[in-house]
């Protein structure tokens, strides 16, 4: 009966979740992580969703869902990365559950798993939160069954989701922490001595165990151990895969877990586990030689170097590395550095015209930021092997690049300082787009390199279609934002009577909206190839489908209408700043709609800033009108279409 029980506990053990394993309270660490150690641990690979990648990866979006960005500051004024972290939380648990690390946006949420609330909004440790741990996983569960699930349902989700990635983390010490306590009559017989053992154990002395424990008299004991070997299990099961199989991808592109370890390396010794138990012995080793920092820096890189020789042989290791530099020259923040540098020294030269010194700065400093643009688009395209837009994030960063450079390109030709005023703002405006996305994307999906979807798995098109349309979007936003340079100039009365300047800035929005025109007929009829491809059908009506029409249509109509001469300047711009809406509406919020065949990439809590972005449009249509009522009769409004293209 004994050793059936051992046999199945492991398998029972996948598939629940709950207890926590026993852990010694009296690990405490007592030293900053030396860089050495955290740089072992940021190239150890592991897989989640399906993508191998560095754990500092897993530790930075799992941290950035949590916490809101990627550091943790401690009380004692220690500050954490997200590889700092993850040790912490698989060799130091008990210390690191003291640490605040979740955001609560609205108390509500503690009053109803009945949680004591500080204030409004703060932040709180998993220890704080474990009471209500089991009524917040039912709250959850009953908000996810809702079909109109409100702000807090939302929130509750969110928190839940958080508290199981903190509990993820943990598992992966599940094994190398736990602390087994064997029938006295057994330890005597097996160790020679009554004294705790651990997961090595079980595989050395794995035959003469069942037999001992088969055999033993003291019940109450036995039965204590096997708790402790279950809710061992159980968090084990929790972890996150850390261990490549010893075959090829094609045999089995699946990481295993600890649990899955133990379970196959104790029931099929056929299983082709021989390296992940000696894994598994290594996380105990690491476990008791944690408060021995160059032991533990030791055993840490010989660990990193098995299981990385392990996904090299497999082809699953080329990438991890760069990918560690990546994330760690925080390229978005540096280009919105520049981006602001960019835009302070443009505006200072706005209060001295005749300065020289100050646009060149400019430019320099937004040259720089767009660098550092370009540079994340083709890093994160080169990491994945696949052309550089593939998810919402990665149009954030191909549109802000596409918008800067091209902005910057018409400063290059016009010398008018309206490219070099607009390049910084779409720049700034950009970047901090993709620090907003990142934390919710890393919030629901918990990357932003994660697996593509099975209907976009396609380079050609990705290549094709996306990137395509992706510029037509790029430029369309540019058009706007020259457009809204045009209506405020005009309606604060800038340079009133240049008539010249006028013209130009009115030409250079009629020159990148035909751009912009181009790449999206272009972009949408290589979707409808795509589609015909995938779905069997070139049109379908789908609301994106119908979304990128509307771009064509509503660029087409204004182009139109200023060559038959139906408009003039002041209109002219104010359907351009119009059409910006037309373009969010078809890159962004047709994601909202939760319909048709395109309704991938949903974001919460967007649609305010939508509905802000348009009402900002729109309000620069009416000041637009508000300006030519103003200038009605005068020179300025009244140039003929057929100047702007001479």
């Amino acid at each position: 009966m004994i050793r059936r029980y051992l046999a199945l506990l492991f398998f029972s053990a996948m598939t629940v979740c709950g207890a926590k394993a026993q852990v010694p309270s009296s690990f405490i660490r007592s030293a900053p992580w030396d860089e050495e150690t955290l740089n072992a641990a940021a190239t150890l690979p592991v897989q989640e969703g399906g993508r191998v990648m560095p754990l500092q990866s897993y530790a930075g979006f799992s941290l950035l869902a949590m916490n809101g960005k990627r550091s943790l500051r401690l009380p004692n004024g220690e500050k954490l990365d997200p590889t700092g972290f993850l040790l912490d939380l698989v060799f130091f648990p008990e210390q690191a559950e003291d640490y605040e690390c979740f955001v609560v946006s609205d108390s509500k949420i503690l009053d109803l798993i009945g949680v004591p609330a500080k204030k409004r909004r703060a932040r709180y440790s998993y220890r704080a939160l474990a009471k209500g741990r089991d009524a917040l996983y039912a709250a959850a569960s009953t908000a996810s069954s809702r079909e109109n699930q409100d702000l807090l349902d939302k929130q509750v989700m969110g928190l839940a989701r958080n508290v199981q990635r903190f509990e993820e983390i943990r598992a992966l010490g599940a094994t190398a922490n736990v602390q087994l306590h064997l029938p006295k009559d057994v330890s005597q017989a097996l160790l020679g001595g009554d004294a705790p053992t651990g997961v090595s154990f079980l595989f050395d002395h794995w035959s003469e165990l069942q037999e001992a424990l088969g055999s033993s008299d003291d019940s109450d004991a036995l039965n204590s151990f096997l708790e402790e070997l279950d809710g061992m299990g159980r968090e084990a099961r929790l972890a996150p895969a850390l261990f490549p199989p010893e075959v090829p991808v094609s045999e089995e592109p699946e990481w295993r877990n600890p649990v899955e370890v133990l379970y196959l390396g104790l029931t099929q010794p056929d299983a082709h586990v021989e390296k992940a138990v000696g894994w598994l012995a290594s996380l105990e080793t690491l476990a008791r030689q944690r408060q021995d920092p160059a032991a533990f820096r030791e055993e840490l890189v010989r660990l990193r170097d098995s299981v990385r020789a392990e996904a090299e042989r497999r082809g699953e290791y080329g990438t991890i590395a760069s990918e560690v530099r990546l994330f760690n020259l925080h390229l978005v923040m540096r280009a919105l550095i520049f981006f602001l540098l960019g835009f302070i020294t443009i505006a200072f030269s706005w209060l001295r015209p005749k300065s020289r010194w100050l646009p060149r700065l400019s430019f320099l400093f937004t040259a720089i930021g767009v660098a550092l643009t370009v540079t994340l688009v083709t890093w994160r395209s080169i990491l994945r092997g696949r052309p550089p837009v593939l998810n919402l994030y990665d149009t954030i960063l191909f549109i802000t690049s596409i918008a800067t450079l091209t902005g910057l390109v018409i400063e290059l030709i016009n010398r008018r300082r309206v490219g070099l005023s607009l390049s910084p703002i779409l720049g700034v405006l950009g970047a901090f787009l993709a620090f907003r996305y990142e934390v919710k994307s890393a919030a629901i999906s918990g990357d932003t390199m994660g697996q593509l979807q099975a209907v976009l798995d396609t380079n050609f098109w990705l290549a094709t279609h996306v990137t395509s349309i992706t510029i037509g979007y790029g430029a369309g936003l540019l058009a706007t934002g020259i457009a809204i340079g045009w209506i405020l100039m005009r309606a604060l009365g800038v340079r009133r009577r240049d008539r010249t300047l006028y013209r130009e800035i009115t030409r250079m929005a009629y020159g990148v909206l035909c751009f912009s025109l181009v790449f999206s007929v272009v972009g949408t009829i290589l979707g409808g190839v795509w589609a015909n491809e995938s779905w069997g059908r070139f049109w379908g009506w789908d609301p994106k489908e119908n979304g990128a029409l509307l771009i064509c249509l509503s660029q087409l109509i204004i182009l139109h209408a200023w060559r038959g001469g139906y408009i003039r300047q002041h209109a002219f711009n104010a359907l351009v700043a119009l059409q910006g809406g037309v373009v969010i509406f078809s890159w962004w919020h047709v994601n909202e709609l939760n319909a048709g065949l395109h309704s991938y990439g949903k974001t919460e809590g967007v649609l305010f800033y939508l509905t802000l972005g348009y009402a900002f449009l729109g309000s620069m249509a009416l000041l637009s009108a508000v300006a030519w009522l103003r200038d009605r009769g005068g020179s300025a409004s009244s140039d003929p279409p057929s100047s702007l293209l001479q």
